[in-house]
């Protein structure tokens, strides 16, 4: 791994797991100053991403690495939203899958509001739907431009910076 350790408060190497829930969204997961891995949900199956923390969590207890995640948290309405209640149900379904599987797995965790991760974030404030996303996604590319942010990754990009800066300062 290229970069040199990064230490939370207590002098720990940290890894942090950002994670937009939702079968649009993804995971990413940041050591050492860099982003290792990241994944959009639409293409995996749940018993596919219980492996991939899994895997995560095993990988930081070998490193001897502490591992938080940071969760957006969702709410059960969104205003002016035309997604109807069986499509809300699903995406309900699926923010309880991540938490069940972050508390088995033992993998501490944070939930952070949309508003609190994306604050300070430039040229955010005003947009919505498409156009907020395609920003996101360009923030997250000047950030980490290796990483190759879509508009699925994005998020869980800028929730793992975020986590990242509170992590490490």
């Amino acid at each position: 791994m290229a970069g040199h350790a990064i230490r939370d408060r207590k002098d720990t190497i940290v890894m942090v797991l950002g994670i937009d829930p939702g079968k649009s969204g993804g995971y990413a997961l940041w050591e050492a100053g860099q982003l290792i891995e990241v994944a959009g949900f639409d293409k995996h199956s749940d018993a596919d991403l219980v492996e991939a923390f899994r895997d995560i969590h095993e990988r930081s207890l070998v490193d001897g690495v502490k591992l938080v995640a940071y969760l957006e948290q969702v709410g059960g309405y969104i205003k002016g939203s035309p997604m109807p209640g069986s499509a809300m149900f699903k995406f309900g379904e699926s923010f309880g899958l991540l938490v069940g599987t972050l508390i088995a797995l033992g993998i501490s965790f944070r939930r952070v509001r949309p508003q609190e991760w994306q604050k300070g974030l430039q040229g955010v404030t005003g947009l919505k739907g498409v156009d907020r996303k395609r920003k996101l996604r360009d923030l997250a590319t000047e950030i980490y431009p290796f990483s190759n942010p879509t508009l699925k990754t994005a998020d869980a990009i800028l929730i793992a910076d975020y986590g990242a800066k509170l992590e490490t300062k």
